[in-house]
């Protein structure tokens, strides 16, 4: 598989093994209808460009995972912010993700602003990260 792929599996399977995630909407062209009531997550890949380290033609890729988090409005901030901070817990005690043969290395985790969207409460995640390919 190629970098671009892998680099999803990697950043992709590791939000997938979260205990107690609600739905998650997959960027897989798939249509996802929130439900009223529930919460859910949306995964958002932001590549930021790639980079030729060297003459061998080894490039860097980066970029930022983003994952929003959708909380019912009266389930209140208690539970977006518990969302959070399993995403916080998942990504920040971990360096490196293995996506088929490349590994994607987290740089950096952090928590964005808190808005009200419609019927929900949004807050969202970013995880900086790094991938090298030939």
């Amino acid at each position: 598989m190629g970098v671009f792929k892998n680099i999803e599996i990697a950043l992709g399977s590791k939000l997938d093994t979260i205990s107690g995630k609600p739905a998650i909407h997959w960027e897989n062209g798939q249509v996802y209808i929130p439900v009223v009531g529930t919460r859910f997550w949306r995964p958002t890949n932001l590549p930021a460009g790639s980079q030729l380290m060297t003459a061998s033609a080894v490039q860097k890729h980066i970029g930022i995972y983003q994952v929003d988090v959708f909380v019912p409005v009266e389930k209140g901030l208690s539970v977006l912010m518990a969302d959070l901070d399993s995403i916080y817990s998942a990504y920040n005690t971990v360096f490196s993700l293995a996506g088929g043969s490349h590994n994607v290395d987290i740089l950096g985790v952090g928590r964005g602003r808190v808005t009200r969207e419609d019927a929900w409460l949004r807050g969202f995640i970013s995880i900086e990260y790094m991938c090298y390919s030939t």
